[in-house]
């Protein structure tokens, strides 16, 4: 798809949630999964983050698929063990539902992945932060977007280096500060408190733990839609042992209390 088209699909994603965001204003529960009415979620179902992706289709029904800007297929493949005409079919025959990880503007020339960007599936970037506002308000959205990007942005460049993740720079922060938003919107404010000093010495000790504790804390919630939250083993042997360097964050894990919120 061409920038224009980009654009016009952004531009439909931020109307889509702002629709959505209206219409929960006068309710009085709702969940994280009113922010993505369009999926098909056959429980059980799951996020995978796994490679090869294969290995998780016969245990759920449905399975959140997450489009990340690789540069090229072969990116993909490496990193999921499949391909788009795969995923298409997948989705075909309802065993997956696709989401964008980022931004549909920041999927410009990749033009691999044309195929699925012109079935417009919905965004995270905007799905979540529709989700934020409504638990909290546009100036915590804000406030929260701002501190991530204090804490992270242009900051973790040797980090994405180090663990070898395929995404660019750019994705792979706004990714963190994501993840902080998150974690504050969820109510985990002592464990944000305890990544901000780490972030003063070390930012990208503190990307690592900002990524670990979404992904086990708010993940299952936020990126998982409520379903059966999947962690690769790998991802566990490295990420666990990180947490003795900050042993106050690991604490906060043991002694985690969310907000009273309905999500």
């Amino acid at each position: 798809m061409n920038e224009r088209e980009l654009i016009s699909y952004e531009e439909q994603e931020r109307h889509t949630a702002e629709r959505i965001l209206h219409k929960l204003q006068g309710e009085k529960y709702f969940t994280i999964r009113d922010f993505f009415e369009e999926l098909h979620l056959s429980p059980p179902y799951t996020r995978l983050n796994l490679h090869p992706f294969w290995i998780g289709l016969p245990f759920y029904k449905t399975h959140i698929f997450t489009i990340y800007p690789f540069a090229k297929e072969d990116i993909l493949q490496k990193a999921h063990g499949v391909t788009v005409r795969q995923l298409l079919s997948l989705q075909d025959d309802g065993k997956i539902q696709i989401i964008l990880a980022g931004p549909p503007i920041g999927y410009v020339g990749l033009d691999y992945l044309d195929p699925i960007l012109r079935l417009r599936p919905p965004s995270y970037t905007h799905r979540l932060s529709a989700f934020v506002t409504r638990l909290h308000g546009p100036e915590a959205l804000n406030e929260w977007g701002t501190e991530g990007r204090e804490l992270f942005w242009g900051k973790l460049e040797k980090l994405r280096r180090t663990i070898g993740v395929s995404t660019d720079q750019p994705a792979f922060e706004g990714s963190a500060i994501g993840a902080w938003v998150n974690l504050r919107a969820l109510g985990l404010t002592s464990l944000a408190e305890e990544i901000r000093l780490v972030a003063a010495k070390d930012p990208n000790a503190a990307g690592l733990f900002v990524d670990l504790f979404h992904e086990l804390i708010c993940a299952p919630i936020t990126t998982c839609l409520r379903g059966c939250h999947s962690v690769p083993l790998e991802y566990m042997k490295r990420g666990i042992p990180l947490t003795q360097v900050c042993p106050r964050c690991t604490q906060h894990l043991r002694d985690l209390r969310y907000e009273k919120h309905n999500i």
